[in-house]
């Protein structure tokens, strides 16, 4: 009867320390941060001289006050302007997308549609990791940037969804940060 509580109990040290040093060498993704956006076209209903070109031009403000540090590193960064998002630096993200690291290690992302949600799921892919994330992605567009917000490994993912809303475009801006 001790042997067997004595290799249950090795059996499940050696199981938790060979799962523990399994996740402490695959990369995490984790939503750090958000925030919302929003391009009005209102005016053109008020004013007949507005000119709806313009309007398409026009950069989405923010909806909301947000973290005054995250706000001047989107700025420094180039994916805002001030209190308005730069929609130019996001691409379509309809197809795989290869990043690297520092060291040069290669994460390749994807985006499908969920059929069970009616979303989207994103999935993450290397060497040491096949992982997938699912969001409730239901806008018109879903795209996709990257930028070094904190110097080190991966760059950070900015995944941007619009979604039109009675005379305006809303965005939302969810960013991702790649733990290792």
């Amino acid at each position: 009867m001790t042997y067997v509580v004595f290799f249950i109990s090795v059996g499940c040290i050696t199981l938790f320390s060979c799962k523990q040093a399994k996740s402490d060498t695959e990369p995490q993704i984790s939503l750090t941060d958000s925030a919302d956006f929003r391009k009005s076209y209102a005016a053109i209903m008020f004013d007949s001289t507005a000119d709806p070109d313009v309007l398409q031009i026009k950069k989405p403000n923010l909806m909301k006050d947000m973290n005054p540090f995250l706000k001047n590193k989107l700025n420094h960064i180039g994916i805002m302007d001030k209190d308005s998002l730069i929609t130019s630096v996001f691409r379509p993200f309809d197809s795989i997308i290869h990043i690297k690291d520092h060291s040069g290690r290669s994460l390749q992302l994807g985006c499908e549609p969920d059929n069970i949600t009616g979303g989207h799921v994103i999935r993450f892919q290397n060497q040491q990791m096949n992982d997938s994330l699912v969001l409730s992605l239901t806008g018109t567009s879903i795209e996709i940037a990257f930028a070094d917000m904190f110097p080190g490994g991966y760059p950070e993912i900015f995944i941007l969804e619009n979604i039109y809303v009675v005379n305006g475009d809303n965005f939302y801006l969810k960013i991702y940060k790649i733990k290792e």
